[in-house]
């Protein structure tokens, strides 16, 4: 038998000279990592490997002779010693593990093992050596294996883990935008697993990316009726605005009247059913004063059709109700009396946007008597979160016709765009004191937009 040791600075080189050396048959005895050039634990690591074969390698066959090493091993092991005299297998197993007779066991040998006792001494402490040498030959193979796994990509496991991973967090941060805006958790809910299923986990990092689907998305949610003042009838043409008190319905309705008269010029009339509030009416005569219109006083359900009657020459009525509380069913009935459905009335429902959702529904579900064809947001400027608006909208989905944004008439106003409501939401979530910065920019140009939905 033929015994030697190669060194080369890795592995994959010493496993190579072996093979130059003695061919693929080949038997290796060990394998360490030893430092060279005399710097102890400063020294350049090498591998080591004491590879031996049965009989020289055929000639004729190729193999080349590896050099032999610069430095020959650490004389602690007696076997390496006597590497260059290629000694026998038998000799190098007598002098490396000397044993002693032992008594046979019956039962071991039945089931075919060999047993060897090494005496204590030199020795074991050689033994010693080969076990931390075939330890370090593990780790050294499970880190090429480490290696080879990593190049060959995250298993299928792993892969749908990290990708369920990333899933979730991108759901959390959506979820968390979606409560700044003051959507409902079902509603947001339902957003963020939209956008799970139509944008990838790396689209859901980039932050303009998901701006702009949850922009679409709260745009989807909307209905606008587009402008009330564009669509001419045969007759006169009668809107009533109603709702809760405070929301600004007098105001809304100077603005609308305004924006007809810059818009078609023609004839209109104004009607005020408001005589609780304390000087309501006057508020209203004044605009009427301004705007040159007629100001008609109701104060009782029988004079509403002697009115309609004396203005039915206008094209349009536009007619102020007053604020009735949701839970009064009593004014409810009160006011349904002068709306009664033969006056051919249409209704808009005024609801402020500085009012608690849970307001917002009351007022709609107690207001949904009158069918109101369209909601009119006010107060849009002092509104900080405006989320409760989409709320409303997923679930009572009545169009949205007008928005309002001060006192300003007839400036103030803005008609209802998709778009531009998405863009109100986000951009009122980002803003927490003051005016949001969308509210100060919603003022337009009556004659291009007022009537014809121009963009805001």
């Amino acid at each position: 038998m033929q015994v030697k040791v190669f060194e080369a600075e890795n592995m994959a080189a010493a496993l190579k000279k072996v093979k130059a050396s003695l061919g693929p048959e080949a038997l290796i005895l060990s394998t360490r990592t030893v430092r060279r050039n005399g710097l102890g634990l400063l020294g350049r690591p090498v591998t080591e490997i004491t590879a031996a074969i049965d009989s020289p390698p055929p000639a004729g066959l190729g193999y080349q002779a590896a050099p032999e090493p610069s430095r020959r091993p650490a004389p602690a092991q007696q076997f390496r010693q006597r590497v260059e005299d290629e000694l026998t297998y038998d000799e190098i197993w007598r002098q490396a593990v000397p044993s002693r007779p032992i008594e046979a066991d019956p039962k071991r040998q039945a089931a075919g093992e060999i047993a060897i006792e090494v005496q204590p001494g030199g020795e074991a402490r050689e033994i010693a050596t080969l076990q931390e040498e075939l330890d370090e030959l593990k780790n050294l193979m499970r880190a090429m294996g480490s290696e080879i796994r990593g190049l060959a990509g995250p298993r299928p496991g792993q892969a749908e883990a990290r990708k369920e991973g990333a899933s979730d967090d991108g759901r959390q941060r959506l979820l968390e935008r979606l409560a700044c805006c003051g959507i409902a958790p079902a509603l947001a809910a339902e957003i963020a697993d939209q956008a799970l299923r139509a944008l990838s986990a790396r689209q859901l990092e980039d932050d303009q990316l998901v701006e702009r689907f949850l922009k679409n998305t709260l745009a989807g949610v909307f209905e606008v009726t587009g402008s009330l003042l564009s669509r001419l009838q045969d007759g006169p043409r009668r809107i009533a605005l109603i709702g809760p008190t405070g929301v600004g319905k007098t105001t809304t309705i100077a603005k609308l009247a305004a924006g007809y008269l810059a818009r078609h010029g023609r004839s209109a009339a104004l009607i005020t059913i408001d005589t609780y509030r304390i000087a309501a009416v006057e508020q209203l005569k004044v605009y009427g004063t301004i705007m040159r219109l007629p100001v008609e006083v109701v104060t009782a359900p029988e004079q509403m059709a002697t009115v309609l009657a004396r203005h039915a020459d206008k094209d349009v009525l536009f007619i102020d109700t007053a604020g009735r509380s949701p839970r009064d069913a009593m004014s409810l009935d009160d006011l349904r009396q002068f709306l009664r459905p033969e006056y051919n009335i249409e209704t808009h429902l005024v609801l402020a946007a500085t009012a608690a959702e849970r307001n917002l529904l009351e007022a709609a579900r107690c207001f949904e008597q009158f069918a109101p064809q369209s909601y009119i947001f006010t107060k849009l400027d002092e509104s900080l979160d405006l989320g409760a608006l989409v709320n409303l909208q997923a679930r009572k989905r009545r169009p949205v016709s007008y928005l309002t944004n001060g006192q300003r008439v007839p400036e103030d106003i803005l008609l209802a765009d998709p778009s531009r409501l998405a863009e109100l939401v986000l951009e009122a979530a980002a803003s927490q004191s003051g005016p949001s910065p969308a509210a100060e920019t919603m003022n337009f140009d009556f004659g291009k937009d007022f009537s014809h939905g121009g963009n805001a």
